[in-house]
């Protein structure tokens, strides 16, 4: 007897934007298909904020802004539609030709791991992430220890990996005229 399996149903970018825009929940978008969002801890949030307050004041009078993960990103390559913890863009913003609310030009991308994004986000969204011309940094970071990994962009087809587990230590960031303190993002902790 032949078993069927459920089949996803897949989706314009258009039913996506539009079931988006009544939606109570965040979805993220990848070729056609709806993925719900997780929710964050209050670990998870504690660094995420202790991270835009820090970039805030440190890219306060200069041609960055930082957004939160209420801002949409779209990675045309991939066909992607997805929201990072934290988003570093330097102006002037590019958005969609179909979303002007989403943006395509971040220079840094931040996601805090959890043990249920964090292979995700270690495999699939890295792979989607590095994909956009304009990613210089990308940071992951542990909610549950003391560890950022960062992969900066060298050149079109390498990438360097640096581990950063030292409280006291700062974070030289290849996209922004910024050095993190890895004390700011624990903060608290």
């Amino acid at each position: 007897m032949a078993t069927q399996t459920a089949q996803q149903q897949l989706y314009s970018v258009e039913e996506y934007l539009e079931l988006e825009t009544r939606a109570s929940e965040r979805h993220e978008y990848s070729n056609g298909a709806i993925i719900p969002m997780a929710g964050g801890s209050p670990r998870h949030n504690r660094i995420k904020v202790n991270l835009i307050v820090a970039l805030g004041v440190a890219l306060q009078d200069t041609p960055y802004q930082v957004f939160d993960s209420d801002q949409r990103l779209w990675i045309r390559e991939t066909r992607t539609f997805t929201y990072a913890d934290v988003v570093v863009v330097r102006e002037p913003i590019i958005t969609a030709d179909h979303d002007t609310t989403a943006i395509t030009n971040p220079k840094l991308i931040v996601e805090v791991l959890s043990d249920s994004t964090g292979n995700d986000d270690r495999s699939q969204k890295f792979v989607t992430y590095r994909s956009l011309p304009s990613v210089q940094d990308y940071l992951l970071i542990e909610q549950n220890s003391v560890q950022v990994e960062q992969y900066m962009k060298q050149g079109d087809r390498h990438g360097l990996l640096a581990i950063h587990g030292d409280r006291h230590a700062t974070i030289p960031l290849a996209s922004i005229p910024v050095e993190m303190a890895i004390a700011d993002l624990y903060h608290r902790l």
